[in-house]
């Protein structure tokens, strides 16, 4: 059981196993589970407010550019949880949502996200049609050279 639960995972999704585990256990459940989902359901209720007043939520995809290759740590800190915390909305409240490539800095790729309430999918493609056009961007990629 050992090897097939640690065997070929990097550290931060053995991290995530162990954490997981840790919280579902029944001792743990009401502390940890059951705030975890009331916590859920305020970020939630705050989205869908936002909702009310906007058809959409446009926000960066991470708070910094992709990583280069070697760069990359399968370590959980600060900075990784950061880079989640906007696409994660969409999975907390079942929101439909898209990312589309926006730019660069330093010659690599950034992104935005845009997130819509639930049901309202084709508005959530609607408006990343239409930031496409306007932005322009065309990945480095597809670019002719010249």
């Amino acid at each position: 059981m050992i090897n097939t639960r640690t065997e070929g995972f990097s550290e931060l999704i053995r991290r995530r196993f162990v954490i997981g585990s840790f919280i579902l256990q029944r001792e743990n459940q009401e502390k940890l589970f059951k705030n975890a989902q009331r916590i859920r359901r305020m970020v939630v209720n705050r989205v869908n407010e936002l909702f009310e007043k906007y058809d959409g939520l446009l926000m960066p995809n991470t708070n910094t550019i992709a990583p280069k290759f070697g760069e990359v740590s399968d370590v959980m800190s600060d900075d990784y949880l950061l880079f989640a915390e906007n696409l994660a909305i969409g999975n907390f409240g079942g929101y439909p949502s898209i990312t589309i490539p926006s730019g660069e800095v330093d010659n690599m790729p950034v992104a935005v996200n845009i997130t819509c309430p639930i049901k309202h999918d084709s508005d959530a493609i609607n408006i990343a049609a239409a930031l496409e056009e306007k932005i322009g961007f065309i990945p480095l990629s597809l670019r002719e050279e010249k």
